[in-house]
């Protein structure tokens, strides 16, 4: 397999660092094995619409945010709702994923 250095695989790798956490540590937050962030990070897998949501809980830029919305909107999943006049969004999220938004 070939990696493929994408917004989203770099806003992983992003959050992990930030959060000074090892890849078994992300894991284990977000129930899945180190191999897979490791993965994730290398953009060979990409994460599933609850691990994504679980993720955007922990962004903090603009661009984490981004890569993971963008992926969750190319799985038809919108967090984004309300587009006001002045163009702004409340975030929804599922009862339990409070955001750093």
């Amino acid at each position: 397999m070939t990696a493929n250095n994408t917004p989203l695989s770099a806003a992983i790798r992003s959050i992990r660092t930030r959060l000074e956490l090892s890849q078994e540590a992300l894991g284990r937050i977000l129930s899945v094995r180190g191999i897979t962030v490791w993965r994730w990070e290398k953009g060979l897998f990409v994460p599933r619409a609850w691990e994504l949501i679980s993720l955007y809980r922990h962004a903090s830029t603009e661009a984490e945010r981004g890569a993971i919305l963008q992926v969750l909107d190319s799985q038809g999943i919108d967090l984004k709702m309300g587009a006001g006049a002045g163009g702004s969004h409340e975030t929804i999220l599922p009862s339990g994923y409070p955001c750093n938004a």
